[in-house]
This record gives structure tokens, sequence and C-alpha cells, in this order.
């Protein structure tokens, strides 16, 4: 076990020694150094100018919908003109988790309007209570 601390110990003094050759591989003579100047940069409050895509994601909120016990409701969100729906979801407000959920049987782009989020809500199931639904889409700019 010395034997193999003492060689351990000679291989790093030894990888730590002044030698004067490069670890990096070297450069082949056909290579090119560009450097950009600060003042060749022109972006506005540091974001790129040659931008291509969504920079922007935008979050739209219904209203809070109550679902009445024993009731079904539907909450459409569209995004705005100029946007693209990439999600979206939904949350329950006064709801007490001591009784039975509802049954959420839609939570997705509907098919006829491709930028709004759909979210269908049953509350009809036994020991219903009102509860509140939101339902949020997100569009990209």
């Amino acid at each position: 076990m010395r034997d193999l601390t003492f060689v351990a110990g000679l291989v790093s003094l030894a990888a730590c020694g002044d030698s004067s050759r490069p670890t990096a591989p070297r450069a082949s003579s056909e290579a090119s150094t560009s450097l950009v100047q600060a003042s060749d940069v022109h972006a506005a409050a540091g974001k790129p100018t040659d931008q291509i895509g969504f920079t922007r994601v935008t979050e739209v909120t219904s209203s809070i919908v109550l679902v009445q016990p024993g009731a079904a409701e539907e909450v459409k969100v569209a995004c705005p003109a100029g946007t693209t729906l990439v999600g979206g979801g939904y949350h329950f407000t006064g709801f007490n988790n001591q009784t039975t959920p509802p049954w959420i049987w839609w939570n997705q782009r509907y098919y006829a309007s491709p930028d709004s989020w759909t979210v269908r809500a049953s509350n009809t199931q036994p020991g219903a209570v009102v509860f509140g639904l939101v339902v949020s889409a997100y569009c990209l700019s």
C-alpha cells in the first residue's frame, strides 16, 4: 500500500513540473482569430437584434367562473391577435378539499379555436359543492 501511495505522489509531482510545453492541442497554421469590438455590437437593452422566433410569453387568465353543484361549465381563454397558443391550464378557487373534487373532462386546445385553451368541468358528483374555475392560456409572441 505504501508503494502505491509513493508512486501516486511521484506521478502527481511530475504532473506539476515547470515544463514549458503547452498541454493544449496545437493550432493549425491556417487558423485565424477574429475579435469583435464593443462598438460593433448594436443591441438595445442587451437584447439580440437578430432574434428570430418567439421572445415573450403572455399568460391570459379568465375571470372566476362559479360551477354550481349538479352543473357543468366550459371556460375558454383566447390568445391575443399576433400570438401563438403553446399551452394552458386551470385551477380551482374556493374549493374545499374535504369534499368530492369536480371532474375535469377537457383541458386542452380546442380544435375549432386553435388559439384558445378550453377547460370543461362537471360538478355532478355526489357531495358536490360550488367552486370557482379559473383557466389560463400561455401565448408566445
